[in-house]
């Protein structure tokens, strides 16, 4: 068998592949053997009449393209490891030459697995960024606690800092209605400072069924541009105001939450407090390094990939959106775009992380990372603690060659960036 590879854009490729004489041949053999299986010929038990007869039973047409069939599928197969090619999808086949039992030649054009140009990746250097699990940080934690523990109810008085409060309400600009700026029973803390600075000072003093109309001017850093330190105009109606008393701060309150006491609770949000940080941390150390390797990387990204990345993000909107109780449709309604403009905003994030994907395959590849079969268990176990589905379920899947492979992908990239730090800052 010759082949031929000639390099094509996007990491395709075009194989000119010529099967001998003597190659066809077996192929010739193997497809009688497979057409003896299935044809039944009078007169002959199945798999016992003579290739002759089977031929002449089936007809040429078809024992040719029997003969075709096996012939371009093993030869490729064969082309590819020969050659150790990994391809992203089945082969666009154009026949040049077939005769039965002398000569087979064909092109076979298939998208393949890019080759990684990488820097020397060991000698990339990262500083371990330092942090450290401040008072404060508890406090801001204890404080949450205590707020989901709070005890709310409805009161007959004028709204104060504190209060939980409902309101309507709707911006005007201009004398025209704000796109997103009206709402109903909307709920909001006053004092927490979660709308726009003046808002909620606006509503201090106001009891239930009160109105009032007030002007904001949004912050000049404001998100949404086109409003940025703009003076706004609100008209507000208190639909209810409440009162919200925090639990004192003490043992019982720590029992509460299962612990021993307040200092036990204190103990355990350091720590927790602190392996946030440190994931936080790493995870940064992660982003830095990837930056740089991934600056001095040749690659060509497949489109097959991209694509598939961007399917992936779609999917996984649409999975976030039903769990809030929308649609993919709905939600782009709302931005005004098209499902194929939200598919180019995801295209260069989802790029880069293919482009990262293969970085790691590479990387791990040199250092002959792989993914052991306890360590794949143990991933597994670690995924069933916090699993919310059918967990019986999930097992069997588990036990699927497609779901081990994902695990099996996640812990060699891991690993892979375990060792990329350990380079980076030793």
């Amino acid at each position: 068998m010759k082949v031929d590879i000639d390099k094509l854009p996007k990491s395709r490729i075009k194989l000119l592949i010529e099967v001998s004489k003597e190659e066809l041949g077996k192929y010739v053999k193997l497809a009688g053997e497979k057409l003896q299986k299935e044809v039944a010929v009078k007169g002959f038990r199945t798999g016992k009449a003579p290739l002759n007869l089977i031929e002449k039973e089936v007809g040429n047409a078809r024992y040719q393209q029997e003969i075709l069939e096996i012939a371009v599928s093993q030869s490729y197969f064969a082309a590819i490891s020969e050659n150790k090619l990994v391809p992203l999808g089945p082969p666009q086949i154009k026949l040049i030459k077939f005769v039965p039992s002398d000569i087979l030649t064909y092109e076979a054009e298939v998208e393949i697995l890019p080759e990684v140009k990488i820097a020397d990746y060991k000698r990339i250097e990262v500083k371990k960024p330092k942090f450290e699990v401040k008072k404060e940080d508890t406090e801001t934690v204890l404080s949450d606690l205590r707020k989901r523990s709070a005890k709310v109810k409805e009161v007959d008085r004028s709204a104060k800092k504190g209060d939980k409060v409902e309101v309507d309400f709707e911006g005007f600009l201009g004398g025209v209605p704000l796109e997103g700026g009206k709402s109903q029973n909307q709920p909001l803390v006053i004092g927490e400072k979660m709308f726009i600075p003046g808002f909620e000072e606006n509503l201090v003093g106001l009891k239930k069924d009160d109105q009032k109309k007030f002007e904001i001017t949004f912050p000049k850093d404001f998100a949404q541009k086109n409003l940025a330190g703009k003076k706004a105009k609100f008209e507000v109606k208190m639909k209810q105001v409440c009162q919200v008393d925090l639990p004192t701060l003490d043992d019982n309150f720590a029992k509460a939450l299962g612990k021993k006491n307040l200092a036990e609770l204190k103990k355990e949000l350091n720590i927790s407090i602190k392996e946030k940080k440190e994931a936080e941390a790493k995870r940064k150390m992660e982003e830095e390094i990837l930056s740089k390797i991934l600056e001095k990387t040749e690659v060509e990204v497949p489109e097959s990939l991209i694509q598939s990345e961007v399917e992936r993000e779609i999917e996984n909107l649409k999975n976030n959106l039903e769990r809030s109780g929308l649609t993919l449709e709905r939600y782009l309604e709302h931005l005004k775009k098209s499902l194929d403009e939200v598919k180019l905003e995801l295209r260069g994030e989802s790029e880069r992380r293919v482009k990262i994907g293969l970085v790691l395959r590479k990387i791990a590849e040199l250092e002959k990372i792989e993914a052991k079969e306890k360590e794949i268990k143990e991933e597994i176990s670690r995924i069933l603690e916090t699993y919310t589905g059918d967990r019986e379920e999930f097992k069997k899947k588990a036990e699927s060659n497609e779901v081990k492979k994902d695990i099996e992908g996640v812990i060699v990239a891991r690993k892979t960036m375990d060792k990329l730090i350990e380079y980076a800052t030793k």
